[in-house]
């Protein structure tokens, strides 16, 4: 249809074997959780384990213009604009991050753009109310992320994870006018 269509992708659960736990620290760290290397050796957990991940994936598409606005496809795990993106870029836009179809409050989120060959990374948090505001510049691509790590099912058939991750994404590209 016309205007603002959404995509949403949820994968299966797909699983990484560590074989160290430095490079486990090194992610985690990067995704906002800086103790959980620490709660792992705490738990007793070896150095060579396995975590479950699954991605839960957005991409907004525009047909013929830009009218419309997103919505809310109840992901476990899930970006949303709270303003179209891709109209008056001159006004930042609010984007909220949900988990479990609650605010997740004070939890970091990446924003990776790309514009005229520049590659540029930024880190932002949601507030107390779940958002973060944020200016999106004109004829750029956007890939949106965050990540919430809980620990893993420990079950045979999820191939006794120590550690679950769920990713979230919002990719879409601004109009160059």
């Amino acid at each position: 249809p016309k205007g603002l269509n959404v995509i949403q992708i949820e994968s299966v659960t797909k699983y990484v074997e560590y074989e160290e736990l430095v490079k486990f620290e090194i992610f985690t760290r990067q995704k906002g959780y800086p103790n959980l290397a620490q709660k792992h050796k705490e738990n007793n957990y070896p150095d060579n384990f396995f975590e479950s991940y699954k991605r839960y994936a957005k991409s907004l598409i525009s047909v013929d213009n830009f009218d419309g606005s997103d919505v809310d496809t109840d992901m476990e795990l899930e970006l949303i604009f709270l303003e179209n993106p891709l109209k008056n870029l001159y006004e930042s836009k609010r984007i909220l991050l949900e988990y479990k179809n609650r605010i997740l409050a004070n939890h970091k989120v990446s924003i990776m753009s790309l514009n005229n060959g520049y590659f540029k990374k930024e880190y932002v948090r949601t507030n107390n109310s779940g958002y973060f505001d944020f200016f999106f510049k004109k004829d750029t691509k956007y890939l949106i992320e965050s990540v919430v790590i809980i620990e893993g099912s420990n079950k045979k058939k999820d191939n006794y994870a120590k550690w679950h991750s769920l990713w979230t994404s919002y990719t879409f590209k601004t109009p160059n006018n």
